[in-house]
């Protein structure tokens, strides 16, 4: 620093000269002073100072700064410290936001996935008001109801909804009505936007926001569950028909044998005196008729009741039914009054199904009886259609219990008085009829349905009062190939060969025995299986035949056809019986017995049965 004075500066204030450097470090010391004055309140002892400062020593001005330097010392501690709080306090507010904003995100996230959730329920699930009026609505009711979410916004749910209008005015006294979360879900319906009226079920629940009240409506489409239900009863219904079928055959199995056995002893015995007659005895010759027809229809009635209760075997084999149709149109035709029409429209041609002839032959006389008889005394058409028809998985209205392929439909419609739906229920139950006592059985439907089923087919019905019934039969087309065909031989009027008779009815044993001596045949005949047995062992060459009933005490007529071809390889045996679920033509053919009869038969069936074995021996 230079020393040298100034000539106007007073030694006493300034002892050295001073510089520009010196001049300026003065100059901020003023100016950091009078700063420090204003933000420490110091402006009168800084202004105080400064005022001084021409007459201050140097050494006055040290001690002055060194006051400033602590001041500022001081004040810049406090201010770090309030800064650096007022930092801790910004950063835990900006931790705060983060955290709210992490927190508002995530509850966006769970907002927007909750309504991915509620639009995607199969539920229709809706807010509304106090007033029923619609707040919300998930895509689901949304395209349920048939409006746009514009249009459903804003609408009533209440009109026409008693059961819905009465829960939601209940709502705000559910807690004195004693329901914690509302009542229990009720059922009605809600009209689509194209009138269509559906059932649901609603369970409604009562939600506070904001000093109001909003209803939530879980709605469920009971379509489905109606459909199933219906299906279910439809189910329960063929299963109690199916019940009273099979009870019906079980019946029937359970007397037929005895029943044939009868016929049997009746048929012959008419026969016989037939044979025994002179032809000239018109008048006898008139009444053994009529009770060879009445047996004839007691046999049938037989055979009716065993069919319809799936009892009674059957020879299926590939044939075309058209020519079966048109032969029962034949028969139908002269007893049909001259006021009713029949029209045939039989399409199909070359179709073959797997069934028995006599049977198709019986459903045609069945259905068309049952439709002649249903426009009795009025004008009318009875119309017979065949078509082939193919089933698909997709084929809509498709009839229950049909396997997809091809199928030959038997449609049979008249024009008659029509059925109530809860006729149409009963139709196919045994012994249902609407006719008076003396006009039906009962049975002709019940036996549709059972050859129908047994011949793997299904059947359906409309009808209408005062517009007549529509019946269609569908069965399966055949593809296999036909089977030989087996030549049906004449019966020879008489023989010469020696038969053993069995039966343990001794009226059967009787007719038997005079019906084939009147053929020529030697006849030895015994009621008990045992002491048969015992007449072939003690000479097993002296008979050409054994005629046995199957169910015998003691020896069923299997048990001795089978020790008898053991004694004799070879020894033609022909198996009689009344009724049986478990022998047929096939299994005797298969134990090596070469004939087969069904009681009852006539002497012809017999003689035929009898010829027939003896000459393929």
């Amino acid at each position: 620093m230079n020393l040298r004075r100034h000539p106007s500066i007073d030694p006493t204030f300034f002892p050295f000269e001073p510089s520009a450097a010196d001049l300026i470090t003065v100059a901020t010391a003023t100016l950091f002073a009078a700063f420090l004055s204003i933000r420490f309140d110091l402006f009168e002892q800084a202004t105080h100072l400064t005022r001084k400062y021409e007459c201050m020593e140097l050494d006055e001005l040290f001690p002055v700064l060194l006051v400033l330097s602590l001041s500022l010392a001081w004040y810049s501690l406090r201010r770090t410290r309030e800064l650096t709080a007022k930092n801790s306090e910004l950063k835990r507010a900006g931790q705060t936001l983060r955290e709210n904003a992490k927190t508002a995100l995530h509850i966006d996230n769970e907002l927007a996935f909750a309504k991915h959730v509620i639009d995607r329920a199969s539920d229709h699930i809706i807010f509304t008001n106090l007033d029923t009026k619609i707040i919300f609505a998930n895509d689901s009711a949304i395209q349920a109801s048939g409006y746009a979410r514009e249009e459903l916004l804003g609408l009533t749910l209440s009109r026409g909804n008693p059961e819905f209008t009465q829960a939601v005015e209940q709502a705000p006294h559910w807690p004195d009505l004693g329901y914690a979360k509302g009542p229990s879900p009720f059922e009605t319906t809600l009209a689509t936007k194209q009138g269509t009226e559906v059932p649901v079920e609603i369970m409604l629940t009562l939600l506070d926001r904001d000093d109001d009240k909003i209803c939530v409506l879980f709605i469920r489409d009971l379509t489905q569950r109606k459909q199933a239900d219906l299906r279910q009863q439809q189910l329960e219904i063929q299963l109690r028909r199916a019940q009273k079928l099979e009870a019906i055959g079980i019946l029937a199995g359970g007397i037929a044998h005895d029943f044939n056995n009868i016929l049997s002893s009746i048929i012959g015995f008419t026969q016989l005196i037939q044979m025994e007659l002179s032809t000239t005895d018109g008048k006898c010759q008139k009444f053994t008729q009529r009770i060879l027809a009445a047996s004839e229809r007691a046999r049938d009635l037989i055979q009716q009741i065993l069919t319809c209760g799936r009892n009674s075997p059957t020879h299926k084999s590939p044939c075309t039914i058209r020519p079966v149709i048109r032969e029962a149109l034949k028969l139908v035709r002269p007893s049909t009054p001259s006021t009713i029409e029949i029209h045939q429209d039989l399409g199909s041609k070359g179709e073959k199904i797997l069934a028995d002839p006599t049977q198709i032959h019986q459903v045609m006389m069945n259905l068309c009886t049952n439709g002649i008889q249903a426009m009795e005394g009025q004008q009318g058409v009875l119309s017979i259609r065949l078509d082939k028809i193919d089933i698909t998985p997709d084929t809509r209205h498709q009839p229950w219990d049909l396997t997809p392929g091809g199928h030959l439909r038997l449609e049979v419609r008249d024009t008659g008085c029509g059925m109530e739906e809860s006729t149409l229920d009963a139709i196919f139950d045994p012994y249902f009829t609407t006719k008076q006592l003396s006009q039906g059985t009962g049975l002709g439907l019940a036996t549709v349905h059972g050859i129908v089923t047994d011949h793997g087919g299904s059947i359906r019905v409309t009808s209408k009062p005062g517009q007549g019934s529509c019946f269609q039969i569908f069965f399966p087309i055949h593809k296999g190939d036909d089977p030989a065909k087996t030549l049906i031989l004449d019966p020879p009027p008489r023989g010469k060969e020696t038969i053993l008779v069995v039966d343990d009815e001794p009226e059967i044993v009787e007719v038997i025995s005079h019906m084939l001596e009147d053929l020529g045949y030697h006849v030895q005949s015994t009621p008990s299986s045992e002491e048969a047995l015992g007449l072939f062992k003690r000479d097993p060459h002296h008979f050409d035949l054994i005629l046995t009933d199957m169910t015998m005490p003691g020896l069923t007529g299997e048990k001795l056809a089978a020790q008898a071809m053991a004694i004799r390889p070879g020894m033609p045996v022909i198996l009689c019986t009344g009724f049986s679920k478990k022998m047929t033509v096939e299994k005797t053919n298969a134990l090596g017995i070469q004939g087969f009869l069904t009681k009852p038969f006539t002497v012809e069936e017999l003689a035929g049965t009898i010829r027939k074995t003896l000459d393929q021996e």
